[in-house]
């Protein structure tokens, strides 16, 4: 309850002064807008090291934050980004209204299609829509940590749907083998 530490604490974590402090330093032309390279960045994100040993971008939001609002921050400091941000500094406005329609739409969707699997009680369909869905709930990374995440859940839920599809057919095989027979 003390207000000094509140105080630090939405300080560190509300992102409205860097948003600001990006949009008045894209509209001062000191730097120009990203025209959506961090986009394509979190596209290419999905491929694994293990075929792109090479790949150069990583999670987290590495600079941009810096090199968008003209802030230096300390050496080892992590700032994310957000997905305000990043969709502001690609294309302004316009790109923040539409990249969050189609985020929201595109929630709705998973939303929508893991609710009915649970309902029905099917969890092997609930995960394949859980998992990769989870990833855009992520609300101070980057869109690299977004499509990364969604990939690695995307592995995980078809891994875990083999294993459950596996587990199930064994447990079936069992009980047919245990009806017993008439002779």
């Amino acid at each position: 309850h003390d207000p000094d530490q509140l105080d630090r604490v939405d300080g560190r974590l509300n992102q409205n002064y860097l948003i600001g402090a990006s949009v008045k330093h894209l509209e001062g032309k000191f730097v120009e807008f990203a025209g959506g390279r961090t986009l394509v960045d979190a596209l290419l994100a999905i491929l694994p090291r293990a075929l792109w040993p090479d790949k150069p971008m990583t999670a987290g939001s590495g600079q941009l934050v810096a090199k968008y609002t003209g802030i230096s921050f300390a050496a080892g400091t992590s700032i994310g980004i957000g997905p305000l941000m990043e969709l502001y500094i690609n294309f302004g406005v316009p790109g923040v209204v539409i990249g969050f329609f189609i985020i929201g739409v595109t929630l709705v969707r998973i939303d929508g299609k893991a609710a009915r699997a649970l309902h029905r009680g099917d969890a092997r369909y609930f995960t394949l829509w859980y998992l990769p869905g989870l990833s855009l709930l992520q609300i101070g990374g980057s869109f690299v940590e977004v499509t990364s995440t969604a990939a690695a859940g995307l592995v995980m839920a078809n891994l875990l749907r083999h294993f459950m599809g596996h587990l199930k057919r064994r447990r079936q095989a069992a009980s047919v083998e245990a009806v017993p027979t008439a002779s």
